[in-house]
């Protein structure tokens, strides 16, 4: 569906139209270039060079019409996705695997996946096309709807009625009437195609939730809200995107504001000054210069959610922190499953949290695991520590490791990958990610092993201070204070910006760094121009 478009003068650097895809998002920029920023997958956040009168934004993908007219399309491929037709095009939308377009004549064209028949377009004369994850819908020229592909839920039965627009969702489908009033048929399993009265000039239809843009220029949206993608903010707009389980509105000034599933928001530290930061997969956790916690971030499982006490050290891992607290007693928040809580009785001095298991150092050198989790808690050996006198622990998903006195590292529990064949050698510092492990060795350069599909276990050869393993990606303090991050870099989490660092620390898919000021920096950072929105009653609820 084309995006709408600014129609006064738009500086450079604005944005003019939005276009949101799953877990990427695009913009037209006021000189008709495009910016896309989130999950790089395929380089589907990569758009190439040269200025743009439309976009669409897919799940895996992205298209463009070029100011010729012609569409480029980037990102993944499998299906033939990307392969648009040569030609002219008025109108372009991606979906899930496959692409339509209209074309300057009024056909209708469709290309990639066609398991379902969702390319198998129909004939006649058309003003625009939305395409789905299974189905696509079409507006002809008398105004009408035609919808082709999957119809599990009923999503291709459009009302015998005129229509101005036309959006899908996953198994649903929405039309803006000539009135200004919304129907929706399909599925409703979260109240998606349960459409608000009132006058609207656009709708959007993301998975399992629709936005519209009403006549006062509000957004309301309606349906599933597990991460915020109902919650539309307060203000103004002039456009509304939505796909997945995110929404995006334009407003009159330019910018953007995002609200839902995002990878931005655990990469948006409060302001203050923190001592420590540490990044988990989906959040990021800040200690106070008087030992209490700050977190942001996902918050779906409340590990966002700032505990009370004051704590000397954290561990953020999966979906729930824990921390030590003054008196080396273990606490923990988030998860309604609890598996890292019940620690043994007594103080530790240092924490380490993985998937469903928690190891804690003791003041002696031992260390200790525990799991609440019958089915993953210790079902390749990730409680079983090897008996040493240990200095340090860390902790993967699955794995641990343990700095021994004499710098040797000891590993155990998940193998899969090699991540618990630790070279030999001294080391002063470990850390360890997914499937890999990092150590740190006397002389300052870093040594990683186990699993290397994005590069994860070949750091540069240079001097470290310390050393940051998130899941596919690890990140270095340099002995300058500058930072160097090698491995995935699908989100961006492996570019971080320039400057000199107190500390650094990696997550799943964000990286973070605390200035010698004490502020906190993270990457990947919104583009300019661009905001997200978290609402009051969602993170009250989570």
């Amino acid at each position: 569906m084309t995006p709408a478009e600014i129609e006064t003068d738009v500086p450079p650097d604005a944005f003019r139209a939005i276009s949101a895809g799953r877990l990427h998002w695009c913009g037209l920029r006021g000189d008709y270039t495009v910016t896309c920023w989130g999950a790089n997958f395929y380089g589907r956040a990569d758009p190439p060079t040269g200025t743009f009168v439309d976009l669409a934004a897919g799940d895996s993908h992205t298209c463009g019409v070029r100011e010729d007219r012609w569409l480029a399309c980037w990102g993944y491929n499998f299906y033939g996705q990307l392969d648009a037709p040569a030609g002219t095009f008025s109108d372009v939308s991606a979906g899930w695997l496959h692409t339509c377009g209209v074309r300057d004549d009024g056909a209708l064209t469709c290309w990639g996946d066609d398991r379902l028949e969702q390319i198998s377009a129909p004939a006649g004369a058309f003003r625009a096309v939305a395409a789905g994850s299974r189905h696509s819908c079409a507006l002809r020229d008398d105004y009408t709807v035609t919808c082709w592909g999957s119809n599990e839920a009923g999503q291709l039965e459009a009302p015998i009625d005129t229509f101005s627009a036309v959006t899908v969702g996953a198994q649903h489908s929405c039309g803006l009437r000539a009135d200004g009033t919304i129907t929706c048929w399909g599925a409703n399993l979260g109240g998606q195609a349960d459409a608000p009265s009132g006058s609207f000039l656009e709708v959007a239809a993301g998975e399992f939730h629709t936005c519209g843009l009403r006549a006062d220029s509000t957004v309301t949206c309606w349906g599933q809200n597990g991460s915020g993608e109902s919650d539309a903010p307060s203000g103004t707009f002039v456009s509304v995107t939505a796909r997945g389980t995110s929404a995006c509105g334009l407003r009159d000034n330019g910018t953007v504001t995002c609200w839902g599933e995002s990878f931005s928001g655990y990469a948006r530290p409060p302001s203050g000054t923190f001592s420590a930061i540490f990044a988990g997969w989906l959040n990021t956790c800040g200690l106070r210069n008087n030992g209490t916690v700050t977190c942001w971030g996902n918050n779906d499982l409340g590990q966002a959610r700032t505990p009370a006490g004051q704590f000397s050290t954290l561990a953020i891992r999966w979906s729930q922190p824990c921390g030590l607290q003054a008196d080396g007693t273990v606490a923990c928040w988030g998860d309604g499953n609890d598996e890292h809580e019940d620690a043994p009785p007594g103080a530790f001095v240092d924490i380490a949290a993985g998937f469903a298991h928690t190891c804690g150092l003791r003041s002696d050198g031992s260390i200790e695991c525990w799991s609440h989790s019958d089915v993953f808690g210790n079902d390749v050996g990730q409680l079983e520590v090897p008996s040493a006198t240990y200095q340090a622990v860390a902790s993967g998903p699955r794995h641990s490791c343990g700095l021994v006195y004499d710098g040797s590292i000891t590993c155990w529990g998940a193998n899969e990958h090699g991540q618990t064949d630790a070279p030999s050698g001294t080391f002063v510092a470990l850390s360890l990610g997914h499937d890999h492990s990092c150590g740190l060795r006397e002389d300052g350069t870093a040594a990683c092993w186990g699993r290397d599909f994005h590069g994860q276990t070949y750091p540069p050869p240079d001097k470290f201070s310390a050393i940051s393993s998130g899941w596919d990606s690890t990140c270095g303090l340099r002995i300058d204070g500058t930072v160097a991050c090698w491995g995935d870099n699908s989100y961006g989490q492996s570019d971080p910006p320039a400057g000199t660092f107190a500390s650094v620390t990696a997550g799943k898919h964000h990286s973070c760094g605390l200035r010698e000021d004490g502020t906190a920096e993270c990457w990947p950072q919104l583009p300019q121009g661009v905001d997200y929105y978290y609402s009051r009653d969602y993170l009250r609820e989570h």
